[in-house]
């Protein structure tokens, strides 16, 4: 058997297609309680023993939050000393943990349990897809390939309330089931980002993926990143970021915009969306 050699720009497009299912993840997780909770309100629909209070489905719904908050600090963090690849692995498991504790509850505390691991998984997912998205893209690809990961964001919540319309809560829980199981095989195949073997001093590995990836001429940009790595340290970083004019340019439309996209109420709406609706 001959084995198939994908040229630089295929595996790029098969790499982002991994990332993509990532995103879709993304976002059916933060809209599955818009048609989850009247599901959950409806004994004839419901898992529970019980009817799911106001005040409890708005806990499921914010818990999200709460997961997905530390989730990103954590592969912030995690991300330049196990990598990149290793951080999205673990989104993927512990976004496959709490759909199987949402697909299989039968109390309160399970479905809690289950939406807070969604969250934790969100906030993995999210940050390092971006990351791991950038650092692989070639310069002309990046920002085409990075603007699509948003678009299958909205298509990941598009598939959740298509299924939802016609299928019971297990069936559609078994839907973000589906979405953590082939995004873990699909990571499996993928290799690890260029710059992680550049923070780790790894040249062989550096110049081996980005061979794979078509991106040899980008090796003097990812040799002078390693000497940025080496020389300067976390607190110039957050001192640029404030001292240096365009960067506090962008640091204020992306709080601005993100503040009023908050204030917007737009997350309450996504939450509750069918609430609204009946």
């Amino acid at each position: 058997m001959h084995k198939i050699k994908l040229s630089g720009f295929q595996l790029q497009v098969l790499i982002s297609l991994c990332m993509y299912i990532g995103q879709s993840l993304v976002g059916f997780t933060i809209s599955w309680s818009g048609p989850m909770i009247p599901k959950l309100q409806d004994l004839d629909q419901s898992p529970l023993s019980q009817n799911l209070t106001d005040a409890q489905a708005s806990l499921t719904a914010s818990l999200l939050y709460v997961g997905s908050i530390p989730g990103s600090y954590l592969v912030g963090w995690l991300s330049n000393f196990k990598g990149r690849k290793p951080c999205l692995l673990l989104g993927g498991f512990v976004s496959m943990t709490g759909y199987i504790l949402l697909l299989t509850t039968h109390n309160v505390p399970m479905l809690f349990i289950g939406r807070l691991l969604t969250g934790l998984s969100v906030g993995c997912i999210f940050l390092v897809v971006i990351v791991y998205l950038g650092e692989i893209a070639s310069t002309n690809r990046r920002g085409t390939l990075l603007a699509i990961a948003g678009i299958f964001t909205t298509l990941g919540s598009m598939s959740l309330f298509s299924a939802a319309t016609f299928l019971s809560y297990r069936e559609s829980t078994s839907v973000g089931l589906a979405f953590s199981i082939i995004f873990i095989l699909g990571l499996l195949m993928i290799p690890e980002s260029p710059m992680f073997h550049v923070l780790k001093g790894d040249d062989n590995a550096v110049k081996k993926t980005l061979q794979d990836l078509d991106r040899l001429d980008d090796l003097e940009k990812f040799i002078v990143a390693k000497e940025d790595y080496r020389t300067i340290s976390n607190i110039k970083d957050w001192r640029d970021l404030f001292t240096l004019r365009n960067n506090r340019k962008a640091l204020f439309r992306l709080t601005t915009i993100n503040i009023f996209q908050q204030f917007s109420g737009v997350m309450a709406v996504v939450f509750f969306s069918l609430e609204y609706l009946n």
